[in-house]
């Protein structure tokens, strides 16, 4: 829909008042509706707090984002229509995610070296 070539023939249809055309093309490849779903999706997504749980340096600080990604999704998925199996999916990525870069922090720390609190 986008490419040169369709917005060239759309607009040559409606400077040559086909209206019909363009509507009829328009309705029939149902994009509004997909549109809508990818805004509203993103919307949800798009200030999520996940890169400052990657650079975070220590257990502490990432509990504080854990804390923050959870409140942030709580606050979001009310008010929008986010699928909750797509919720079960990015929390699953999330949770490898994160178990990854906790591997990763305690290795780095030398985990024998830790004091137990």
């Amino acid at each position: 829909m986008e490419s040169p070539e369709v917005l060239l023939t759309i607009n040559i249809l409606k400077q040559a008042k086909k209206f019909w055309v363009t509507t009829s093309f328009e309705e029939d490849t149902h994009l509004t509706p997909s549109i809508q779903k990818a805004q509203s999706y993103s919307s949800v997504l798009k200030d999520l707090p996940i890169i400052s749980l990657t650079t975070s340096d220590n257990i502490a600080q990432i509990s504080q984002f854990l804390k923050k990604i959870f409140e942030y999704l709580r606050s979001k998925l009310k008010v929008s229509s986010y699928p909750i199996v797509r919720t079960y999916a990015l929390i699953e990525v999330l949770s490898k995610d994160l178990n990854i870069h906790l591997v990763d922090i305690l290795i780095k720390n030398k985990l024998m070296n830790i004091t137990y609190m």
